[in-house]
């Protein structure tokens, strides 16, 4: 998310669109992951397209920092999409906050907002 010119600018990798499908397939979300779904499509936002680039990227960062209680697959495409564009990234994954400098990216915690 970037403020420019008095408006608010929200991005989105455009892998959290899959990490949405895949919660509710597997029965790790609830039915909240589908109004979720519907508020993104009135929310004006701009997908950041996951390129082979931004991918090998997310699975170094998993390779490095994932597995239990530590950077989620899903969370390692964000957290490189962050670093690519320059972007904020706003989560509420306490790993990814705590570990944000070491992750090279501003993170800001969403349950302070």
């Amino acid at each position: 998310m970037l403020q420019v010119g008095g408006e608010i600018e929200l991005y989105v990798c455009s892998e959290v669109y899959d990490e949405l499908v895949s919660a509710l397939r597997t029965g790790g979300a609830s039915i909240d992951a589908i109004l979720f779904l519907d508020a993104m499509r009135i929310i004006s936002h701009k997908p950041m397209l996951v390129t082979a680039e931004l991918a090998h990227d997310a699975l170094q960062l998993y390779k490095i920092y994932g597995g239990p209680r530590r950077l989620h697959y899903f969370d390692s495409f964000h957290v490189a999409t962050a670093r690519k564009y320059q972007l904020p990234l706003m989560t509420s994954d306490e790993f990814v906050i705590e570990h944000k400098n070491e992750l090279n990216i501003d993170a800001t915690d969403l349950r302070e907002i």
